[in-house]
C-alpha cells in the first residue's frame, strides 16, 4: 500500500485554472475545438460509462455532478489534519508492504523508517503542488545515503527514459517510476521483506 503525503491540500495548479479543468469537465470553445480535432475523445466521452472513483464516490460529493476545480476538489476531499501518528497507525494496521509517496527530505525519510514503512517514493507530485520545490533527483542521493540500507527508495517523477532510471539506481534508488505511463522500472529486490524493486 502507498499513502500519498504530498497532496494534503491542493496546489495552485495554474494550468488547470487557465484551461478551466474541472470535475465534471466544463465545455468551453477551446475544449470543444480540442474534442473536434480528436474525434475518439468525443466519442468516448459521449458513449462510454461516466468516469468514477468507486473507492471515493461513497465518501465525497466532488467528482460526481458538482462543478469544482481540481485544486478545490483535493482541498475538500482530504483530511488535512492527518499526521505522522495517523501514517504509523495505518502502516501498523496494514501489516504488509507500506510506502509513503511524497517524501522530499532526509528527515522525513528517517521518520518513515521509524514508523515501520518498507518503502518511500521520493516525489514532488510532478511539481504541481509547490512550483519552487526541488526535483526528486536533486535530493535522491542524500536520502539514499541516509536510509537506503533500511528501506526501499523509489525515485518517483522526472523519469522520461531509461538513462534516468540508471541514474536513479546509481545513487541508491531501488526503482524509478514514471506514473503517467503506469510503469515502474526496478533492479532486483530491496532490503525489506519481499522488497519493492519493480513490484510497486
Amino acid at each position: 500500500m502507498a499513502l500519498t503525503v504530498d497532496t494534503i491540500t491542493g496546489g495552485n495548479r495554474e494550468r488547470d485554472l487557465r484551461t478551466g479543468f474541472k470535475s465534471p469537465p466544463k465545455l468551453t470553445l477551446s475544449s470543444l475545438a480540442s474534442f473536434a480535432s480528436h474525434p475518439m475523445w468525443a466519442w468516448n466521452f459521449l458513449t462510454k460509462e461516466k468516469f468514477d472513483m468507486p473507492h471515493l464516490s461513497g465518501h465525497v460529493g466532488q467528482g460526481t455532478n458538482l462543478a469544482v476545480s481540481v485544486g478545490d476538489y483535493f482541498s475538500t476531499m482530504l483530511d488535512q489534519s492527518m499526521g505522522w501518528d495517523d501514517a504509523e497507525k495505518l502502516c501498523s494496521q496494514w501489516g504488509g508492504q507500506f510506502a509513503l509517496k511524497g517524501i522530499m527530505s532526509v528527515e522525513d525519510a528517517l521518520r518513515a523508517v521509524e514508523i515501520g514503512c518498507t518503502g518511500i517514493m521520493v516525489s514532488n507530485h510532478g511539481g504541481r503542488q509547490l512550483d519552487g520545490a526541488r526535483a526528486p533527483f536533486d535530493q535522491l542521493a542524500e536520502i539514499c545515503d541516509a536510509v537506503g540500507d533500511k528501506i526501499d527508495v523509489i525515485c518517483e517523477g522526472g523519469v522520461q527514459r531509461g538513462t534516468h532510471v540508471l541514474k536513479a539506481l546509481s545513487v541508491g534508488a531501488k526503482a524509478g517510476s514514471r506514473p503517467s505511463r503506469w510503469c515502474n522500472f526496478g533492479c532486483g529486490r530491496g532490503p525489506s521483506s519481499g522488497g519493492f524493486g519493480g513490484d510497486v
